[in-house]
């Protein structure tokens, strides 16, 4: 039972159900008969639970889930009572988090499950690698071009940064500070 549930759910982010109406047959099997949902992708790299008692957390807050293993990660699925929710849910799998967790942007039916298990696999990336916590996919431009695509990102700053690299060590201290401090603001 557990593992045709599973597959299902694999099936279903992979976006390799056979159509969108086995798409919605497989979420309305799985329970999850209305959104708004969030995919969260967690690494697995040791062997140990990334999110141990997720499926508990989330159900003292509410939230309906589901959860599968697959290569190196575990992904799970999860019903909102409104969009609003989705921030407790961070809340609630950050603090159990034992890994890189990304988590997507919200959806409201089948047929963006496959694009939201991506964004929440490229949110993980954005955390340092050998790191625990969860990242939001859209929270950070930079931080997920960087993901999505490190050969590029690394031209791009070669590019940019790359006279910055020529100047005495204080001047590029000093810049590269005010850079980080106008980045943490958001501004």
């Amino acid at each position: 039972y557990a593992a045709s549930r599973s597959v299902m759910l694999t099936t279903l982010l992979d976006g390799t159900a056979e159509n969108s109406a086995s798409a919605r047959e497989i979420m309305r099997v799985l329970g999850f008969d209305r959104g708004p949902f969030l995919v969260v992708y967690a690494e697995v790299s040791d062997g140990s639970d990334p999110l141990p008692a997720v499926a508990e957390q989330l159900r003292a807050i509410d939230v309906v889930s589901e959860w599968a293993h697959r290569a190196g990660s575990l992904l799970g699925l999860l019903a909102l009572a409104n969009t609003n929710s989705a921030d407790a849910v961070v809340g609630r799998v950050e603090e159990i988090a034992c890994s890189r967790v990304g988590v997507s942007q919200p959806f409201t039916s089948a047929a963006g499950a496959p694009l939201a298990r991506r964004e929440a696999q490229l949110a993980s990336l954005c955390l340092p690698l050998e790191s625990s916590g969860v990242h939001v996919y859209g929270s950070s431009p930079v931080a997920l071009l960087t993901a999505a695509s490190p050969d590029v990102a690394a031209e791009v700053a070669r590019t940019v940064f790359g006279p910055l690299l020529t100047l005495p060590a204080a001047e590029r201290d000093v810049l590269l500070d005010t850079l980080e401090a106008w980045f943490a603001t958001g501004d």
